[in-house]
């Protein structure tokens, strides 16, 4: 499960967290999140957080971060795509079918 962060320096980081302390959070593929113009919208980009790290977990400081939230689905999918396992999550309900049956139905 992906994790957004919002560091005091301003910046929107989303990431997998491996294992998380008292004090600190290990993070595995930390992504930056930044808005940018797309036409007479505004989208998204995403780049690796410390491209120059070897290796692709970090420990970022508790004291580095302001507050944490569930990313919207949208860009948990677009990480996850880019970053992670490539597995999407729904964004709403499954239609139905009436072709399709479950076991013992």
């Amino acid at each position: 499960m992906s994790i957004l962060l919002r560091l005091n320096t301003g910046e929107f980081v989303l990431s997998e967290v491996i294992s998380e302390s008292d004090d600190s959070y290990q993070l595995k593929n930390p992504a930056t999140l930044a808005m940018v113009p797309q036409g007479q919208q505004i989208g998204f980009a995403m780049m690796p957080f410390c491209p120059f790290a070897k290796g692709s977990s970090i420990d970022l400081p508790k004291s580095a971060v302001l507050f944490t939230a569930e990313p919207e689905t949208e860009i948990a999918n677009a990480y996850s795509g880019q970053y992670g396992s490539g597995i999407v999550q729904a964004s709403g309900p499954l239609p139905d079918s009436p072709n399709l049956r479950f076991p013992g139905s």
